[in-house]
């Protein structure tokens, strides 16, 4: 089977911390008397029997309140769904630093250590799974993870600048370590630009967010080979439309929407009908050695404003999301 691993980085994010309500807007998605944010990612995916990886980013607990933290990811267990480990260090020891990758191995360790016995002392036991913000994990990272005995990651990401683990495959879980690495899915996109009769090539995660759709997650996915795992990616706030003025460093829109909300919608609709699918969790998950290691790849025309459009919002979603 192909199994299907849906997951959330359920966040704040570094952007948003500059505002009070940062919690309720990018975890809960609060906005306009509607709430659109992992609750209602939860809501969704469980009427497909689907369930949710949330990896939570813990350490701004002390800015917008711990009792905050223990609701979610109370809620978060008590709707069916899973919770993960997600480390954004910036938020609690240096802002200087965004990524696992530049803290040495005990910072790391002590990183992790905070970060699980607080979610440990909230739901009651420990999470076993682990992404790294921005994916800028390293050695010391998967090191790291071993010795607070989670021993699950999601955070390489091929060809990716942030991203420092030492790893053989692309798309294929193994171990490092005796972590088992389950790397973000990545396809490959070859843009045809006319008529310039130009082609460019991307690498694209299965975010129907930042840089790919419905449309073409479910085509990787028929095409991807039996067995396989498949992490698609989501965020908490990804039902939200958000503007950002960089030169003013503050958010000029915040609004639902509705679009990418029947995109989740028609994904696992088309997830639920393929035969040879099934929604599953890291947890559940074994070692995948006699797996293929392949990369789909996708044929796009396009034009080049679109293009370059495209690729403006990656940059500062990017930017927003370390």
């Amino acid at each position: 089977m192909k199994e299907i691993l849906i997951t959330c980085d359920t966040e704040v994010g570094e952007l948003g911390s500059i505002l009070p309500n940062g919690f309720e807007l990018f975890i809960e998605g609060k906005v306009n008397g509607q709430e659109v944010g992992y609750r209602l990612i939860n809501s969704i995916a469980s009427n497909y029997n689907a369930v949710v990886e949330h990896y939570v980013d813990i350490y701004p607990y002390e800015r917008y309140g711990e009792n905050k933290y223990r609701i979610l990811c109370q809620n978060i267990v008590n709707e069916g769904h899973k919770i993960g480990l997600h480390t954004h260090p910036a938020s609690k020891y240096d802002k200087a630093r965004k990524f696992m990758n530049q803290y040495s191995f005990e910072d790391q360790k002590t990183i992790i250590m905070h970060g699980k016995k607080k979610i440990q002392s909230w739901i009651g036991y420990s999470v076993m799974s682990h992404r790294a913000s921005g994916y800028g994990a390293d050695i010391n990272t998967i090191k790291a993870l071993y010795e607070n005995n989670i021993l699950i990651d999601t955070s390489f990401y091929f060809r990716n600048e942030n991203c420092r683990i030492p790893y053989q495959y692309k798309n294929k879980s193994a171990f490092i370590h005796n972590v088992l690495e389950i790397p973000i899915t990545i396809y490959n996109t070859q843009k045809f630009f006319p008529p310039f009769n130009i082609v460019k090539s991307f690498y694209t995660k299965l975010d129907f967010r930042y840089g790919s759709n419905c449309h073409e997650i479910l085509d990787v996915i028929k095409k991807m080979p039996d067995p396989c795992i498949i992490v698609i990616f989501l965020h908490s706030f990804n039902f939200l439309i958000r503007k950002f003025d960089f030169y003013k460093k503050k958010f000029s829109e915040i609004s639902i929407d509705k679009y990418l909300i029947e995109e989740f919608h028609k994904l696992l609709t088309g997830i639920q009908c393929m035969k040879d699918t099934r929604f599953n969790y890291s947890s559940q998950i074994v070692s995948s050695e006699n797996y293929q290691d392949e990369i789909i790849t996708l044929y796009r025309k396009e034009f080049i404003i679109k293009s370059i459009n495209t690729r403006l919002k990656l940059y500062f979603s990017n930017r927003m999301n370390v």
